[in-house]
């Protein structure tokens, strides 16, 4: 019962985040990737924070392009898009309940650091 209610969670927190997408700012999404990631808003210039978020995400600079689609690209990697594979956060969630049997609303940074240190004793 524990695990249908949690899949149910996971699936309207995704959908959910896909059907408001529309709605936002690229600042507003901005805002929005940095607080699931880091667990705040961060400060300083917007190209400099859409470059810390893709060398966090994807380990290096790839997403290129004017700061409205990096960030848009961002921004569906972490809460995924119409017909993509599952996005980080879908798939954090569902590691963390395979491995814990709980899902967590901390910062996705802290939850992925929590899982490698479980997993490999380190956090690389």
């Amino acid at each position: 019962m524990k695990k249908k209610i949690a899949v149910m969670a996971t699936v309207l927190a995704v959908c959910g985040s896909l059907l408001a997408a529309a709605d936002y700012t690229i600042m507003e999404k901005a805002d929005k990737v940095e607080t699931t990631v880091y667990g705040s808003v961060q400060s300083g210039a917007m190209n400099d924070r859409v470059d810390n978020l893709d060398v966090l995400i994807n380990g290096k600079k790839t997403v290129t392009g004017t700061v409205e689609n990096r960030t848009d690209s961002l921004y569906n990697d972490v809460y995924g898009s119409n017909g993509s594979d599952l996005s980080m956060l879908a798939a954090v969630n569902m590691m963390q309940w395979r491995y814990f049997g709980v899902v967590s609303h901390e910062p996705i940074v802290e939850r992925v650091s929590a899982l490698e240190q479980s997993l490999n004793g380190k956090v690389s």
